[in-house]
């Protein structure tokens, strides 16, 4: 007689991965560096994907909207990014 098949639990590997893209979302958000920012999106984003192609359902939602955010706060710091990093280019020219 063969034995009824249990659902397999859930991996929390992806769960992890969700909820270290949030903490880092929000410490990008806290960052006042525009490259920490952008940084901190950029990661933020790549977690998010791994969450969401390892979760279920649900935490696919949650991966979903975690990768949107992330990719809108990198889309809203990438123009300072860039105006910070001209400055930046700028000093390190007239110290040579």
């Amino acid at each position: 007689m063969a034995e009824p098949t249990r659902p397999s639990p859930p991996d929390p590997t992806a769960k992890t991965l969700a909820q270290t893209a949030g903490i880092v979302l929000v410490l990008a958000a806290i960052v006042g560096s525009p490259a920490g920012t952008l940084l901190g999106a950029a990661l933020a984003a790549l977690l998010a994907v791994g969450a969401l192609l390892l979760g279920r359902a649900r935490l696919r939602i949650v991966a979903g909207v975690l990768l949107a955010l992330a990719l809108a706060l990198g889309a809203a710091t990438y123009p300072a990014y860039r105006e910070h990093m001209a400055a930046y280019a700028k000093t390190a020219e007239g110290r040579r």
